[in-house]
């Protein structure tokens, strides 16, 4: 199956990034989905899912992606790099990279 090339101004859309700090997964998915131009069958193939499961995840009959691993799961073979998903984790659409805590390491243990 051809899976396309995910275009790589959708990492930085403002719509993207607005659904991933609303932690909408749902519009996430269809945005994905739209950018990449691929039918619900298709993208459900690429992810592993049936087509009835993208469905249901698109219209937020089922919350299927209410952990790290599975967004990564979605995140993956799309070639999503993980930055893209800063948003989601600062709750903020226009969060940049500097806004992300990070903890120095200890310099004895």
């Amino acid at each position: 199956m051809d899976t396309g090339v995910t275009p790589v101004w959708i990492w930085d859309s403002a719509p993207l990034r607005q659904a991933l700090a609303r932690a909408d997964m749902a519009a996430v998915l269809t945005i994905l989905r739209g950018a990449v131009g691929m039918s619900q069958m298709d993208f459900g193939e690429l992810l592993g899912w049936s087509q009835s499961v993208v469905t249901k995840v698109e219209r937020r009959k089922r919350d299927t992606l209410h952990d790290i691993r599975e967004i990564l799961r979605v995140a993956d073979p799309l070639g999503m790099p993980r930055q893209a998903l800063l948003p989601l984790i600062a709750g903020r659409p226009g969060a940049p990279l500097m806004d992300v805590l990070i903890l120095p390491l200890p310099t004895t243990l």
